[in-house]
């Protein structure tokens, strides 16, 4: 009778034990492979990858910040907005991804970025996008802002700006808009009836409106 080696595990018993030691062996695998994407996904700067960002491409980047920002804490919003802050005052940000600051700095933005927001006012391509941001800081900051930027600026970009004025309702404005009612640019004068009306108080309704009505 010829001998036969014992076996020295389980696995080795029957065909259908054996198949289920394989399968549990490459579900443990897949686990770890999982595992180590999501610890390389952790320390990805992500950042740092949006200084290059141009449209149409590092999806995946935007799509991590984005995640960063929508389940954000609270207390963890001020470090958020750091690191875009961060990502505007550097030196190697494309247009693409300043532009994208700015709208992320819609919903995690405080009195703290107004300063970086301010000097792109007067940015032709970025104007738009920081003053919209302004326009949600609920802080006399960004009003300032706007307020100065009113006086540096002409034709489509201080168009922009009367209208997030507006849209903010500074009534400390009214003197400011007022003033532009006498501009020989009929689309200045117009944005800035509508910001008079937006601020709706009885000085920007009184006699420099009136004035301009009449004549």
């Amino acid at each position: 009778m010829q001998y036969k080696e014992p076996s020295n595990t389980i696995c080795d018993k029957t065909p259908a034990i054996g198949a289920l030691c394989r399968f549990a062996i490459m579900i443990t695998g897949l686990a770890l492979v999982a595992t180590q994407a999501q610890a390389q996904e952790s320390t990805t700067n992500h950042y740092q990858l949006l200084l290059k960002y141009d449209f149409g491409t590092n999806n995946a980047t935007l799509a991590a910040i984005e995640d960063e920002v929508r389940l954000a804490k609270p207390e963890e919003r001020a470090a958020i907005e750091q690191k875009l802050i961060g990502v505007v005052e550097s030196p190697d940000a494309t247009f693409p991804a300043k532009q994208y600051v700015c709208r992320m700095l819609c919903l995690v933005g405080s009195p703290k970025c107004v300063p970086v927001l301010a000097k792109l006012l007067t940015d032709e391509k970025l104007s738009h996008a920081a003053r919209i941001a302004l326009q949600v800081i609920p802080d006399k900051a960004a009003d300032k802002a706007l307020l100065k930027a009113l006086g540096s600026t002409e034709g489509r970009i201080r168009i922009g700006i009367i209208n997030s004025i507006g849209v903010r309702a500074d009534s400390g404005a009214v003197g400011d808009l007022a003033d532009l009612l006498s501009s020989k640019d009929e689309a200045t004068v117009a944005e800035a009836l509508n910001s008079l009306a937006r601020i709706g108080t009885t000085k920007a309704a009184g006699p420099p409106c009136s004035c301009w009505l009449t004549r």
